[in-house]
This record gives C-alpha cells, structure tokens and sequence, in this order.
C-alpha cells in the first residue's frame, strides 16, 4: 500500500509539473498566437461577409416594370420618380435656370416630417438666405417609397422641396438614394456651383446666415 501511494503521489506530481509547463509555453507565446487566431478570425469574417454581398444585389433587383435605362447615365439603372420637380433650380418665369449657389440636398426617411420641418426652419431656409445674403440657396430632401404616400404628397403640397423616386426606404438603398441626389442634380440642377449632400438628423451650423 505504502509503494502504492508513492507510485500515485509521484504520477500526480508528473501531471502537475507536465500541466505548469503547458501552462508556461502558453504563456510566452501567447501574444503570438493571440495574433494568429485574431488574423484568422478577421479573415473568416472578411471572407463570410463578402459572400454574404449577395444581399446587397438582391436588394437592387427589381422588375423591369418599374425601373427604365437611361442611356444619358451610361446604363446605370434609375427608378421612376413619384414626386419630382423639376423645376426647382429654375426662375419663376420657368425658363433660364437662377445661378445657385448651393444645392442642399437632404436625404431623409418619409416617417421624419419633423425633422425636416427643423431643416426648413433652420439652415435649410431658403428665403432666409436670400434676404441677408442675396444668394440663392435651393433645398430638397430625397426619399424613397413608402406604403402610405398621402402625408407626403400633402406635405410636397406645401412645401415642394420633395424628391422621391421608386425603391423601397431601406438601409441597404442609401447608395441608390445618393445616387437619386447626383441624377438630378445633373438632370436638373447642373447650374449649381456647390451640391451639399446631407442627413436629417444633423444640424449644420452657419454663422454667416
């Protein structure tokens, strides 16, 4: 029994002694494989979310009823517009456009009214502008489709500073809603000398107006 208590006493002390130099040696080279296993990581990651893109051009898809090509974009896909004007960098007799000095262009949700109401009373104010500065400022806010258009087709009834073309208001169509903002600008704003391209939930300061 004695020979027998030994024997295990010793084989314990083995494992332990065998179990603090595992420790050790992982201890040193921790910083180092550390590095490898986040490197792998970032890898797997990179490499899961660019096969996983595949979202992003589903989300463009749409059928070809509702979108046209436009051989002035050079085949790039534009959407119809359900709320336009036009007419918004022009004179009021419609005809030789103003010579604007800045375009702000606002993209915005359909559901933030509020927002955009601040922006009309704020640095978004057009009229404001013109009568302490002289220069012309024109302000539009672009949007994407929504189920329910009436409040915003009365709202661009009182104000006429919406832009909205068809796709759906997602997160994943920001780039088609920047895209909306340099379509129209050069459809129909070319004569600006400065094009702002904005978000509703900032507040732009200007000391100057």
């Amino acid at each position: 029994m004695f020979m027998n208590f030994r024997r295990i006493h010793k084989c314990q002390c083995v494992q332990l002694l065998t179990a603090c130099m595992v420790l050790c040696v992982v201890m040193v080279s921790w910083e180092e494989l550390e590095h490898h296993v986040v490197s792998h990581m970032r890898s797997y990651t990179y490499r899961y979310l660019v096969n996983s893109y595949d979202f992003l051009n589903s989300s463009f898809n749409i059928t070809s009823n509702r979108h046209r090509k436009d051989g002035s974009t050079n085949g790039l896909v534009t959407y119809p517009y359900l709320i336009n004007h036009p007419g918004k960098c022009a004179r009021g007799d419609g005809k030789s456009g103003d010579d604007v000095l800045l375009l702000l262009f606002v993209k915005s949700s359909p559901e933030n009214f509020e927002r955009r109401q601040a922006i009309r009373d704020t640095w978004g104010n057009e009229s404001f502008v013109w009568s302490e500065l002289g220069a012309t400022v024109r302000m539009v806010f672009a949007l994407a489709e929504i189920r329910v258009q009436r409040a915003l087709l009365q709202e661009d009834q009182t104000y006429g500073d919406l832009i909205q073309q068809d796709f759906l208001d997602t997160f994943h169509n920001l780039t088609a809603k920047l895209i909306t903002q340099f379509h129209w600008v050069h459809e129909y704003c070319p004569q600006a000398r400065f094009l702002m391209s904005a978000d509703d939930d900032i507040l732009s300061t200007c000391p100057i107006w």
